[in-house]
């Protein structure tokens, strides 16, 4: 700012001051100590500087990109000063936010308006507050009067609507929002919140008018298409003109020329500039009156307000059709599933030019209940597909017992170790038959790893899976094995019929490896409720190799780690890991759900979440965990735990080992960090909270390594049991996303049988959300693929064909300026699943390549695929590998097993 050591002065000019309270004038000085070092006097101190002397040069890059100083007067922004107390209605009992960056010019309608009328300027100490610490601001200081760019003040109502604090900001009196067009999702979220009795303003005006120039008074009675950008501020004149200068009919679209006391002197040093943007005032007799004209295109509505329809310059021309993006913009944020959009017109191969749509999707959008129910049907019905495929694979050859066929490494696509196999199955065998089950129901018992193991114990073994192939392997398999097994039957049915089950039937339910494949959470509650309804009080169900949702993002980092290319940059891994989480079609679960089936099911008595047992660190081991829910046994511990925190007392192994020298009864270590997957959360606080640009190449041979050591493998924990009189017992009671778990030591001889068995008995949580946000959604990949045909589907509804984007590209978030604008310069090129090409784009070149291309451009719902392109990586899985098959069988009439995409994904 130029004349920044006169501000006082500013602050206290004749004209302005003339206007205020009498108690405002009194300016007090302080030293670093805020001790009083001089008073300057209550009447305005003489000054040489007048109306038209220059206060201020504020940078700006328009829409241009090229900075231009606009030069700001006296009398502009004593002026503006005045109009905004007036219109705000400021009083010396407001409190206002100073939010915008001092390198912007809303900074000086938040600072001086407030500091003239004597009202409590609160500058934060960021400007990278998130919601939640936003909105505690809020409230701890109680603030009047905010002023907030569109996207800060949509995650802002978001996070009020998702956490219902409306009620909480009862001195909250006026919200301003600009800077940019506010977006009909800002009106939709405000019309059906409890702020409406809040004053609303959608502010409008260029830096070269002296910040705003006009406000339109939100009603929540307005239809949230476009809002309007009102009328002008005292002393502002405003005027659409058409491309000859001419005034254009109400409801007509025009070029926006604005004119009286804010207008700019002009820019610094850019004379050619000024004679374009700063033209004589065509309507005033006033020598030395100007117009700026802004570039905005507007109209005159009926009623006197003024509609902003886009920029001038983003009036585009493709295949001879001028086109308005603002207005497919408006459109586009119609939709239910559009959060925000900005339309771009690119020139990425010459003489071709497309409109590229990118969108924000709303999080709160979901398909349609029916369309739900038959996206479920679908998946279940694909499952079985696959499932039958898998089973075809079964080698006459293979050990009856030991059939682990389909039992892939997410790492590397081929079949898992049989000693890491072998492992697993022993392990979880162990832990079922530890509580002596007689009468089993398994359901998914695939090819009898479990059942062959367990049903030499039981009374009774029913398997169940949706497989028919499996059953009739299975059938076959048990006229041969040895010894006979005649107390074992084999059904097809669904994991949700229980039917034919009579409650009370069986002592324990089998799920093992199964919940991952159902398609919500809310099949898997109907078949618990089965499940629940068909053991019998005492027993138990066993809920096995569940996959972890705080570790789905440590699953995903792990898998990168070890697949993607030394070459690969840190916001390219960080973006690869978010797209592998949003492309998950399996079913993972917080074990948190579990903890709060108590409220749903009062058969249960109490729950166990374990950790995997195994030497071997694989997926199995590391991301999934057991459940045991007892039914009609409640535990209440009788002992007293002593608790440590393994990091706050910085333990070691040695460490417990000596405290267990001792011979306590009971010891409990909290927060003992999991060596499992000790390099996923170091890889993850490096992806988000380091700013070093290091390669992936760089941090995995040299960094990660030095990190490592600190974690403990429970492994190494379960062995003191085998050299102490300890039974151990750990668990994931309140497991985060840094994997750390829990371990309880019992005496054996000290404590009673009972209490040894009871193992950890987990306080039972309430259910304090909605069940589905215990899970991710598999259907996502569904929704996502239907996603922009539906889009575009609405678009060719309301708009004409050539005003249909040809690309669109599903975005998290649209990137900022510093003022918070749109900055439309660093939108990328990207497609519809913001994916990474490695390889140059092959176009299909023969029939063959064109049908396929067709083929997996439906199926995977991109708009561009190449004949080099993975399937999996543009979103492919096993599901959608059905379908591939499926419309290759219509096309060619040809038969292809699954596995062939799997081993040719190009």
């Amino acid at each position: 700012m130029l004349n920044d050591s006169r501000l006082p002065v500013l602050l206290t000019q004749q004209k302005l001051v003339a206007s205020l309270p009498e108690h405002q004038a009194r300016v007090v000085c302080l030293d670093a100590d805020w001790k009083e070092i001089s008073v300057l006097p209550e009447l305005p101190p003489i000054s040489n500087v007048t109306s038209e002397n220059l206060a201020y040069a504020i940078y700006t890059s328009g829409s241009t990109g090229k900075p231009k100083g606009v030069l700001i007067e006296h009398q502009a922004i004593a002026s503006h000063c005045q109009n905004i107390i007036a219109h705000y209605q400021l009083t010396p009992r407001d409190r206002i936010l100073q939010f915008a960056s001092l390198g912007f010019d809303v900074s000086l309608e938040q600072i001086l308006p407030t500091l003239s009328v004597g009202a409590r300027l609160v500058l934060l100490e960021t400007k990278s507050l998130t919601s939640t610490e936003f909105h505690k601001k809020l409230l701890q200081l109680g603030l009047t009067v905010v002023n907030l760019p569109p996207a800060y003040l949509t995650h802002w109502l978001q996070f009020l609507e998702e956490n219902s604090f409306f009620t909480s900001l009862k001195d909250l009196r006026l919200i301003i929002c600009g800077g940019e067009a506010m977006s009909p999702e800002i009106l939709k979220l405000w019309q059906k919140s409890p702020l409406t009795t809040v004053r609303l303003l959608n502010a409008y005006g260029p830096t070269e008018t002296t910040i705003t120039t006009t406000t339109f008074e939100v009603s929540p009675r307005i239809s949230p298409s476009k809002v309007p950008i009102g009328r002008p501020l005292k002393n502002r004149q405003v005027y659409i003109l058409s491309s000859q200068r001419q005034l254009v009919p109400i409801g007509v679209s025009g070029e926006l020329y604005i004119g009286g006391a804010g207008v700019a002197r002009g820019y610094l040093n850019r004379p050619q500039l000024n004679a374009e943007k700063f033209i004589p005032n065509l309507f005033s007799n006033k020598a030395g009156e100007r117009l700026y004209k802004t570039g905005d295109r507007a109209r005159y509505l009926p009623e006197g307000n003024i509609e902003f329809i886009g920029r001038i310059d983003n009036q585009v021309k493709i295949r001879g059709f001028r086109i308005e993006l603002g207005e497919v913009e408006t459109v586009l944020s119609q939709h239910s599933a559009v959060q925000s959009a900005v339309v771009i017109a690119r020139e990425d191969l010459p003489n071709q030019k497309q409109l590229v749509a990118y969108l924000v999707r709303n999080p709160q959008y979901n398909a349609s209940p029916e369309q739900i129910a038959e996206w479920q049907i679908e998946q279940i019905s694909q499952m079985q597909v696959v499932a039958d495929e898998t089973y075809r694979q079964t080698s006459e050859h293979q050990d009856l017992k030991f059939n682990i066929v389909g039992w892939n490494s997410s790492y590397t696509g081929l079949p898992i170790a049989e000693e890491e196999m072998r492992e697993w199955v022993n392990q979880t065998v162990e832990r079922i038959l530890s509580w002596r089950p007689s009468r089993v129901l398994e359901i998914g018992c695939g090819t009898g790893l479990l059942l062959f193991r367990i049903a030499p114990h039981c009374t009774r073994y029913w398997g169940t899976d949706l497989s028919q192939e499996v059953v009739h392997y299975l059938q076959q398999q048990l006229q041969w094995v040895e010894p006979k097994l005649p107390q074992v039957e084999i059904a097809h049915k669904t994991a949700d019929n229980f039917g034919a089950i009579a409650s009370e039937t069986f002592d324990a339910v089998i799920l093992n490896s199964v919940c991952q494949y159902f398609p919500s959470i809310e099949y898997l509650l109907n078949v618990f409720k089965g499940a629940v309804n068909t053991v019998a009080p005492g027993g138990f169900i066993f809920v096995g190799d569940v996959r972890s949702l705080p570790l789905l993002e440590a699953y995903h980092t792990s898998i990168q780690l070890h697949q993607a290319p030394d070459s690969l940059s840190r916001s390219q891994l960080a973006k690869r890991i978010r797209q592998r989480m949003t492309q998950e079609e399996e079913l993972v679960i917080d074990p948190a759900f579990f903890t709060a089936l108590k409220q749903h099911f009062p058969q249960i008595g109490h729950v166990q979440i374990q950790l995997k047992r195994g030497v071997h660190h694989n997926e199995l081991t590391r991301f999934r965990y057991d459940v045991i829910l007892h039914i009609g046994t409640l535990v209440s511990p009788s002992e007293n735990i002593t608790w440590l925190d393994w990091q706050e007392h910085e333990l070691k192994l040695p460490d417990v080992r000596q405290l267990l020298q001792s011979e306590p009864e009971t010891l409990g270590l909290h927060r003992v960090p999991n060596a499992r997957i000790l390099a996923e959360v170091k890889t993850i606080e490096w992806l988000f909270n380091s700013d070093e640009p290091d390669t992936l190449g760089e941090w995995r041979s040299q960094k990660l390594p030095k990190l490592l050591g600190a974690g403990v493998d429970p492994e190494e924990l379960w062995a003191i049991g085998h050299d102490l009189p300890y039974a151990i017992d750990i668990s994931w009671t309140d497991s985060g996303t840094d994997g750390c778990y829990n371990v309880v030591f019992r005496h054996r001889t000290k404590m009673g049988a009972e209490a040894l068995d009871s193992r950890i008995s987990l306080t039972l949580t309430q259910q304090s959300k909605h069940w589905s946000e215990y899970g991710n959604n598999p259907l996502q990949g569904k929704l996502a693929r239907n996603l922009i045909p539906d889009i575009r589907n609405f678009l060719q509804e309301k708009l004409p064909d050539y005003m249909v984007p040809d690309r669109f590209a599903i975005v998290e978030a649209l990137p900022l300026t510093a003022n918070g604008k749109v900055d439309r310069r660093a939108l990328r090129t990207l497609d519809s699943w913001d994916r990474e090409l490695e390889d140059t784009f092959v176009a299909p070149s023969t029939p063959t390549e064109t049908i396929l291309v067709a083929i997996w451009t439906e199926v995977l719902g991109v708009q561009q695929v190449g004949v080099n392109d993975n399937f999996f990586e543009l979103g492919g899985h096993s599901l959608l590998a059905t379908q591939i098959i499926s419309r290759i069988r219509s096309a060619f009439s040809i038969e292809l097993p699954i596995r062939s995409l799997f081993e040719a994904p190009t």
